[in-house]
């Protein structure tokens, strides 16, 4: 018992230690908006057409008397009275009516559609957890009294509801919005450093994201970013992310370069934005997602695509969505046309979407292609993968040639270049230390470099299919014994 207290000791005091020598993260509230850009830019209510229809009425079933237990409070008690009581309810079953919205523009366009309530099998309660329907006879009386119109009342209600519920979906795919954000700006604190610059960074941060609640396009709320921004750009320089001790380690440069580039999306900088959160994702060790992957690949999406609303509605006049619309309830014979309204914008929207995820797209592939023409990139390293049990994997087919651009990615655990043309490979690949798995197989190889048996790692070489000589094979598994060579 003594030694387990000894040892509970050491471990908290070693704990402790370091606990306190680790950079704890602080952090500035930010409370600012931003101008949320429409699906659909109109420029007024004139012109627009708001209706509403639904399939048929609502369908309902025999009403089915249910036993449940309700906490209920005797008359004249108080709550050490409390007591569990079996009380009664109807279920009734209830076949609910689709019911669509459509808006056209003054052109006759759809430019919104959406199913607001969905034809299926629901029910309805009443009386349920109610005290004072412990007597049968008595819920019986109130429904026979009550059921019809309670019914009535409440499949009015549904469709009502949901027509308002899509007053702000309207709103939001068609008109601009100022719309709350909530977040946390971050700087570090450590007993054996000095991390003023980064808290400093951190306030004027926040007192630019708060003139944005002035104006939505503030030059001044801008060029407060623009200082933060400065000082994060000096701090990153120190980034040392082999030393967890360092100041500027992997943990206080990822959190830099998230904050940097959520400022920059706020400045409209967006290619800056990209290339920050590019580098946050990079000093993430984890390939696994998770709150900190996560967060970072919404805010990327976020950049991009607001990089696309920008360019889209350059020029264009902001409008805000009117405080109130009516949406007219048409008879149900016009559901058949709104249903077709409907069909139209599904069509329409997966059409958009589409060409967002393409414009995504072609944006990375063009900085991609740039970056390679100028030699700042491997142009392979993209086309790696990586897993937890497996590693850094590089699969390539079809090539005539082996790229000698990959013996650059050191970090690669298996090489498939396999299928191919490849008449021999380069002596460099003797740098690719960490490969464990390398197929070769289905080429046009003759022989294969000593270089290969360097291979420490190696446990596999597979070169089937390919007319390498015996003494070519020896030779690698004199210096590699442990190593599996598939001919």
């Amino acid at each position: 018992m003594r030694t387990f207290k000894i040892l509970t000791l050491v471990f908290c005091f070693v704990s402790t230690g370091l606990v306190t020598n680790a950079q704890k993260i602080k952090s500035e509230k930010v409370s600012t908006t931003f101008l949320k850009y429409p699906k659909v830019q109109v420029n007024s209510l004139q012109g627009l057409t708001f209706r509403a229809a639904k399939s048929g009425d609502f369908v309902v079933g025999e009403a089915v008397m249910k036993e449940t237990k309700s906490t209920c409070v005797p008359k004249g008690g108080g709550l050490k009275d409390v007591v569990e009581v079996p009380t009664y309810y109807y279920e009734i079953p209830v076949k609910t009516p689709s019911a669509i919205v459509s808006v056209k523009n003054a052109e006759g366009e759809v430019i919104f559609a959406e199913e607001v309530l969905k034809a299926e099998d629901d029910h309805s309660l009443y009386g349920y957890d109610q005290c004072n329907n412990w007597w049968k006879p008595s819920l019986e009386k109130k429904w026979a009294e009550e059921g019809q119109e309670h019914m009535k009342n409440g499949n009015k209600f549904k469709i009502e509801n949901a027509i308002e519920e899509a007053k702000s979906k309207i709103k939001s795919d068609l008109f601009y919005e100022l719309v709350p954000s909530d977040f946390e700006v971050n700087w570090f604190k450590k007993k054996d450093y000095d991390y003023s610059e980064l808290e400093e960074a951190a306030k004027i941060a926040v007192s630019g994201y708060e003139l944005f609640n002035e104006s939505y396009n503030s030059e001044k709320a801008r060029a407060k970013l623009g200082e933060a921004v400065t000082l994060w750009s000096k701090a990153i320089e120190e980034l040392n992310q082999e030393d967890k001790d360092a100041r500027i380690n992997k943990k206080v440069g990822k959190s830099i370069y998230y904050d940097m580039a959520r400022a920059l999306m706020y400045m409209e900088k967006f290619d800056e934005a990209a290339e920050a959160i590019k580098a946050a994702r990079d000093l993430t060790s984890s390939n696994i997602s998770n709150n900190t992957t996560i967060a970072q690949e919404e805010l990327y999406r976020k950049i991009m695509e607001r990089k696309i609303n920008v360019e889209e509605f350059a020029g264009k006049a902001v409008v805000y969505a009117p405080e109130n619309f009516h949406i007219e309830l048409l008879d149900d014979s016009q559901y058949a046309l709104l249903k077709a309204d409907l069909k139209d914008h599904n069509y329409n929207e997966k059409s958009s979407e589409f060409a967002t995820e393409m414009a995504i797209y072609m944006e990375e592939k063009k900085k991609l292609d740039e970056a390679i023409a100028k030699g700042e990139v491997n142009p392979y390293e993209h086309q790696m993968t990586k897993t937890t049990t497996q590693g850094y994997m590089l699969m390539l087919y079809n090539k005539d040639e082996f790229p000698i651009e990959i013996t650059q990615l050191t970090q690669l655990n298996q090489l498939f270049i396999s299928n191919g043309k490849i008449t021999s490979i380069p002596r460099e690949i003797a740098a690719l230390e960490n490969l464990k798995k390398l197929n070769l197989a289905n080429n046009q190889l003759t022989s294969l470099p000593a270089e290969i048996g360097e291979l420490k790692n190696l446990k596999t070489l597979n070169v089937k299919g390919n007319n390498i000589p015996q003494s070519d094979i020896d030779a690698i598994q004199a210096k590699l014994p442990k190593c599996k060579i598939k001919i």
